[in-house]
């Protein structure tokens, strides 16, 4: 109560009610300081003061000045130490071949649906394979998955709400269960911050092609 009539009280604001409203701003924007430059996120700060009894429009508010301030500061840095290099020499002469080769190996591992290698007919059996009934995906108020085919084709069919049930800012269910118990942790590592049906439809469709061209090649 005290911070509110402090923030919102109308009338003057001069004399000791002023001289506390800037004792109080200064202690805020210090601890948001502090705690973004400590790791926090804006998500958790925020939390933080509001449960403290801050109201949350100056939260949001002192949150947006130290961010801006420190974006104005970080491209003053670039800007003063960027350097007149050569690019192209960089390029063909420093960096070479086997740079560029690790990092188109990352792109494709991180993208999931090319593997940087060959994998084993075996292996890609094993992932396509029908997983046992206790292992299922139990999907909430919705099909019962039992294999990479068959969440491809549920997933078209379940609705937006149950699909942010598995999915969402918290966890994502399928990733864990196809890491877990199919075994496939590149498509899960590929799908794991997916937050919409249609790429994880994708990724799951573009995975199981994949995977069925290894198993059909001689």
């Amino acid at each position: 109560m005290f911070l509110d009539k402090l923030f919102f009280k109308r009338g003057k604001k001069e004399g000791v009610e002023k001289e506390l409203l800037d004792k109080y701003l200064s202690a805020l924007s210090d601890y948001i300081h502090r705690a973004l430059s400590n790791g926090l996120s804006e998500r958790e700060t925020r939390k933080a003061l509001v449960s403290a009894g801050w109201p949350k429009r100056i939260v949001d508010n002192e949150i947006f000045k130290i961010k801006f301030f420190n974006d104005q500061k970080k491209q003053k840095i670039k800007t003063r130490l960027r350097l007149p290099t050569c690019k192209k020499e960089i390029k063909n002469k420093k960096i070479g071949k086997n740079d560029n080769s690790k990092l188109k190996y990352k792109k494709r591992r991180a993208r999931g649906d090319k593997m940087p290698r060959r994998m084993k007919k075996e292996e890609a059996e094993h992932i396509l394979r029908n997983v046992p009934p206790e292992n299922c995906f139990w999907v909430n108020n919705g099909p019962i998955i039992g294999s990479l085919e068959a969440l491809r084709d549920s997933l078209s069919q379940i609705g937006d709400e149950t699909f942010s049930y598995h999915v969402n800012n918290e966890k994502n269910d399928f990733s864990t269960w196809i890491s877990e118990v199919v075994g496939d942790k590149t498509l899960a590592r590929s799908i794991a911050r997916v937050k919409t049906k249609q790429t994880l439809v994708k990724r799951v469709a573009d995975r199981i092609d994949y995977l069925k061209s290894i198993v059909e090649s001689k």
